[in-house]
């Protein structure tokens, strides 16, 4: 029968060997989170080989909008997911590595940056929603969100499922165009939060988040 010391000795040795495990786990995680960095910074710097004669911010500049096509190529390549959940596939990287990438896309063309930024981000606020949200947008990997922090008008107006505004404007939403869901920001008298899901269309605006589309289209 093993002694005191034995059984002390045991549970040490026992326990410094899950300590390893744990750290061989977290170096791993950590090193794979730096190396999705590095080929986001890869590739924006591959993007910025591509645009180095300003093409396209020329283009920005003129149309007051960013060609469709450097969202395309940026959202096919994954970087707008950058912050977005491991739960729903994505790396899950920190705010730093968004910023970087950022300043990449900005030094060859400020409004491709300044998107960049703000689309990639809302990838991360849209992990904050519940369950069902988050789920039905992540399952798209080419969704994108735009967001009005303060919307104006009518306040919102409790209906079946959620809210319902009228009659409401925002001053900015960068990312529109290319948005297919939109965050919104309102004042609700006597609640506190979002609706989960609604639509919006003809002047008719959800609180809280909801894809954008034509009715009758789904």
């Amino acid at each position: 029968m093993p002694s005191a010391a034995d059984s002390f000795i045991a549970r040490l040795q026992a326990d410094c060997t899950q300590a390893e495990t744990n750290e061989r786990s977290v170096r791993a995680s950590v090193d794979a989170q730096i190396k999705a960095a590095e080929r986001a910074r890869a590739f924006a710097w591959r993007r910025l080989n591509a645009l180095s004669d300003m093409a396209r911010a020329a283009a920005a500049d003129r149309d007051r909008a960013v060609p469709a096509e450097s969202i395309r190529a940026i959202n096919e390549a994954g970087l707008f997911r950058v912050m977005a959940p491991k739960a729903y596939g994505g790396p899950q990287l920190g705010l730093a590595c968004l910023i970087e990438v950022a300043a990449e896309f900005g030094s060859a063309c400020g409004s491709t940056g300044w998107l960049f930024g703000v689309l990639g981000g809302h990838a991360w606020l849209m992990g904050l929603y519940p369950a069902a949200t988050q789920k039905e947008f992540f399952d798209n990997p080419h969704s994108l969100a735009a967001s009005v922090v303060r919307l104006l008008g009518e306040k919102p107006k409790r209906v079946s499922g959620g809210f319902e505004i009228r009659n409401a404007h925002g001053k900015f939403c960068s990312g529109i165009d290319h948005s297919d869901w939109i965050i919104l920001g309102a004042g609700v008298d006597g609640v506190l939060g979002f609706s989960e899901r609604t639509d919006v269309d003809h002047g008719e605006l959800a609180a809280g988040v909801g894809r954008l589309h034509e009715r009758g289209n789904g």
